[in-house]
């Protein structure tokens, strides 16, 4: 689609603008509530509710990004526990959960700069 051409590139430039100055980046892929309440690929109504998060993850890599994905982490604790039920943020068990994902990656992005 358009959208996901012009998502990839802009992603591109990103990716480029960063290695140029030599800025580490790194990007967070968070699932919606409905990603996580769906936990098969498909259910019955044929709608992939993984293809966005996959579509990111596809464009990160190949515009050379680092991310990490929350799905994972997000459905071992579970919708009701990691999302507010009115309006889709994290809670707080949520935040906790994403942090345990991203402090590691972070502090491997840092360790992995030279000097």
């Amino acid at each position: 689609s358009r959208a996901l051409e012009i998502f990839s590139e802009e992603l591109r430039r990103i990716g480029e603008i960063a290695r140029e100055a030599k800025l580490p980046i790194l990007a967070v892929v968070i699932p919606r509530e409905t990603t996580l309440l769906h936990d098969a690929a498909v259910d019955g109504s044929g709608l992939d509710y993984g293809l966005p998060n996959a579509r990111a993850a596809g464009a990160l890599t190949a515009a050379g990004i680092p991310f990490v994905d929350l799905s994972e982490a997000l459905r071992k604790l579970g919708p009701a526990q990691a999302y507010f039920a009115r309006d889709g943020h994290l809670t707080r068990p949520g935040n906790r959960a994403a942090s345990a994902e991203i402090v590691p990656a972070l502090r491997e992005l840092i360790a992995a700069q030279p000097g």
